[in-house]
């Protein structure tokens, strides 16, 4: 899966923060509505689909308080 970035009109102090922001707003739209958070930890998620598919994502700023980025990295 491919990083995903977005902008926020208000700052995110934090990367969980971010991470909050991603799983509340943006992860059933740019994943898909099948997969869930099997994993949470801060700024550390595990996601999985009923397929089995499993992936870590990591949650960081993007330059600055207004733009944020996750990466996903496939788990096995």
């Amino acid at each position: 899966m491919e990083d995903y970035t977005w902008n926020t009109t208000e700052a995110m102090a934090t990367n969980t923060d971010t991470m909050n922001d991603f799983i509340d707003n943006h992860m059933a739209e740019y994943c898909g509505a099948d997969y869930e958070v099997v994993h949470e930890e801060g700024t550390y998620v595990e996601i999985q689909n009923d397929e089995g598919i499993l992936y870590g994502v990591h949650a960081s700023g993007n330059g600055d308080f207004f733009s944020h980025r996750v990466r996903f990295e496939e788990l096995k």
